[in-house]
């Protein structure tokens, strides 16, 4: 009888444990996910590479409490520190400036539909204004006014800055919070080329074939997915850049070393840990460049700690059990 015992309560751990695997597998990921995107352009640890005196980055509009501490809007540089030696330098100097915005799901461009294919499609196909899995979200806008900086040549990288973000995930039916992504950091790049009359006279790489195409140069590792756990789910988040709407003569390219975001495949030496993303030299030229971003989840097959456990309680069980009956 004490034999039938075990080999019941074996059985039933068993079953009770392949239950609770059972309803874990069949649970159903979130059909939709939320994010607040906050950014803006950090004033610590900026770099500025003026080969005299004088200025560096100016930052200005601070942003809100909800992104990084020390954080700004608006970026600003001039040319400035190479006024020496000019006999007709510019008054007041020109100016370049990136502004930067962060957005949610709610006001984020892709909400209502955003042409991202450059082929007159509005963006996501379905319109719901859901972020669905494998939908590619504008989170963050940095729109570039570039002006033709004084001079013929500056040291590259001109300057050297950090965009911090605060990333929150949430579930669109609780809003509570899933992920957060906090003082995330993106190190850029500028480097300023020779503004010369002719685009032969390049001395970087010019696809955009202005004179010349100013250069942003990112590491690809900054746009690494972000991932976190959610009943039975791994949810993983991966990033992209995207060339935004282009008005005022300003155009940007986003190139990797397999290939650019227009398709083309030109050899432009791009490392394969960088990004580079062109812009182009006009006075002034608006340009923007959109960070994206798009979620997966996948289910979780290795078993919780309980189920393992309450799956060990059985198969002892069965195997005292059996051990019993060889005895007897």
């Amino acid at each position: 009888k004490m034999m039938k015992n075990l080999v019941k309560i074996a059985s039933a751990a068993s079953v009770l444990a392949m239950a609770v695997a059972s309803a874990t597998a069949v649970a159903d990921p979130l059909l939709e996910l939320g994010f607040q995107q906050d950014a803006g352009w950090s004033d610590q640890g900026w770099y500025f590479n003026n080969a005299a005196t004088v200025t560096g980055l100016d930052f200005a509009n601070p942003t809100g409490p909800d992104a990084p501490a020390n954080t700004y809007h608006d970026m600003s540089w001039n040319d400035a520190p190479y006024h020496a030696g000019q006999q007709n330098p510019p008054n007041p100097p020109h100016a370049s400036s990136i502004h930067i915005d962060g957005y949610t799901n709610s006001n984020s461009p892709t909400a209502s539909g955003v042409n991202l294919s450059g082929g007159g499609v509005l963006y996501p196909a379905d319109g719901n204004g859901q972020w669905n899995m494998g939908e590619d979200w504008i989170i963050t806008e940095l729109k570039q006014t570039n002006n033709v900086l004084h001079g013929t040549s500056w040291p590259d990288p001109l300057w050297r800055a950090d965009a911090l973000a605060n990333l929150r995930i949430t579930n669109p039916i609780d809003n509570s919070l899933l992920k957060l992504d906090a003082n995330s950091a993106t190190t850029i790049e500028f480097w300023e080329t020779k503004n010369q009359a002719l685009a032969g006279n390049c001395n970087n790489p010019n696809p955009l074939g202005t004179a010349c195409d100013d250069i942003y140069r990112v590491a690809a590792v900054e746009f690494d997915p972000i991932s976190f756990n959610f009943e039975g789910y791994k949810y993983t988040i991966n990033f992209g850049l995207l060339p935004g709407p282009n008005n005022n003569n300003g155009v940007s390219l986003v190139c990797n070393a397999l290939g650019c975001s227009d398709g083309s495949t030109p050899d432009l030496g791009v490392p394969a840990d960088q990004i580079w993303i062109f812009t182009r030299e006009a006075s002034p030229g608006t340009s923007s460049l959109f960070v994206t971003a798009n979620w997966v989840a996948r289910l979780i097959t290795v078993p919780e700690p309980s189920m393992l456990a309450l799956l060990g309680i059985g198969v002892l069980g069965a195997g005292f059990a059996s051990r019993r009956r060889k005895q007897a």
